[in-house]
């Protein structure tokens, strides 16, 4: 899954950084003028209490406290986690990560945030094409005693035909965040409305789907497989930078 478009608003550019971000192994001096060996674990999610190399904790510990961690030397952190992949979780908390130079000074910034999902799709598994009127709402939460319809705002209103069998993803270009959904689903020619809330998280595949049944009920389902992070050993490294943990290690 791409990821997303990061901390829009950050005017500085991150085009001097391009080529340390593109290596799965590299050579890092720290502030302490030490070369540092790293190499990248795979996780889409990436605690931050695992075992970094001393460096990157020294990065990561000051950019959660501050936001951002900025240096002359290179950044130790985009050697070990793909920054445009991957994102740090701290239990329910998740942060994006962005590299930035500008004149000699690189940095290194977090901010939280809610991952992107796949979108939402509705399916007709009914004999006939049936137009359904979809409603959807978001609350950027996931606390499932969240009112949705109260507290959540608009993310997608469309009717859409949907021939027998098929499948059709809504929303268009609209943006799908972990979080909490609600929808309403309208079927005219069944004199049918009902209602599906939902959460959106990590643990389970990310594409949900609003079906209607053969029997002309509506619900909402989500793909009963564990997203691969959830089966995936935590990354761990040494201080020297090796991975010896967590996917990409030897």
């Amino acid at each position: 899954m791409k990821r997303r478009s990061l901390l829009a608003g950050v005017g500085t550019t991150t085009a001097a950084l391009a080529g340390c971000l593109s290596g799965a192994v590299g050579e890092d001096e720290s502030d302490g003028g030490e070369v540092v060996e790293s190499e990248r674990c795979g996780r889409e999610f990436v605690g931050v209490d695992s075992a970094f190399p001393a460096a990157a904790e020294t990065e990561l510990a000051v950019a959660l406290e501050e936001g951002v961690y900025e240096t002359e030397d290179d950044l130790v952190v985009p050697k070990i986690i793909d920054v445009d992949e991957t994102y740090l979780r701290e239990s329910g908390t998740f942060y994006a990560v962005e590299v930035e130079a500008e004149g000699d000074v690189n940095r290194f910034r977090i901010e939280e945030t809610l991952p992107e999902t796949e979108p939402v799709a509705i399916r007709n598994n009914a004999e006939s094409d049936f137009t359904f009127d979809v409603r959807i709402e978001y609350a950027a939460t996931t606390d499932r005693e969240v009112d949705v319809e109260t507290e959540g705002e608009l993310l997608v209103e469309e009717s859409v035909t949907v021939p027998a069998g098929r499948e059709v993803e809504l929303g268009g270009d609209v943006e799908y965040r972990y979080g909490m959904y609600r929808a309403v689903i309208e079927v005219a020619e069944l004199e049918l409305r009902t209602g599906e809330t939902w959460r959106m998280w990590p643990e389970y595949a990310e594409h949900g789907t609003i079906q209607l049944n053969s029997e002309k009920e509506v619900f909402y389902s989500h793909v009963a497989e564990y997203h691969p992070d959830g089966e995936a050993v935590e990354c761990e490294w040494t201080d020297d930078g090796e991975l010896v943990a967590g996917p990409g290690a030897e």
